[in-house]
């Protein structure tokens, strides 16, 4: 059996050029795991309306599987083995829970996503992962 990738996606292109760069080390039998972490805004929900918190997570949930869309046709396109997983939650958390969960061999994710800049060199939720992650994380950065 191989191993199994975890690539966090965020709808950003450095989270689909880590997708395009897991491809290309993919090995006979390995398999990837693309996630999508939600961050849920439950804060002041109420004030629009009756929405239960079960209908922002499907809400949450559906957003998820949308943003993974894109990195699920680039692995069909190559015939590698993958399955898809929406967490809502803290990013870095839940991206170092799964890896855990499905007992990654790596993550590989990319420089910066979709959520403010803590530095000029790593995104906010990169840099999290890299100091909470128990497995070998892959930073793959965004170069034209």
């Amino acid at each position: 059996m191989g191993n199994t990738v975890l690539v966090p996606i965020d709808g950003s292109d450095s989270s689909i050029k880590a997708v395009e760069f897991t491809i290309s080390i993919m090995k006979q039998g390995d398999r990837v795991v693309l996630m999508n972490v939600q961050k849920p805004q439950y804060d002041g929900f109420e004030k629009v309306g009756n929405v239960s918190k079960e209908q922002l997570d499907a809400f949450y949930l559906d957003e998820g599987r949308k943003i993974l869309t894109s990195a699920e046709e680039l692995i069909k396109k190559q015939g590698i083995s993958y399955e898809s997983v929406v967490r809502i939650g803290l990013p870095s958390i839940e991206i170092t829970k799964v890896a855990k969960e499905i007992s990654a061999h790596s993550i590989v994710m990319g420089s910066k996503g979709m959520s403010p800049v803590v530095s000029h060199a790593l995104g906010s939720v990169t840099y999290s992962v890299i100091h909470l992650a128990a497995c070998p994380v892959t930073v793959v950065p965004l170069m034209d």
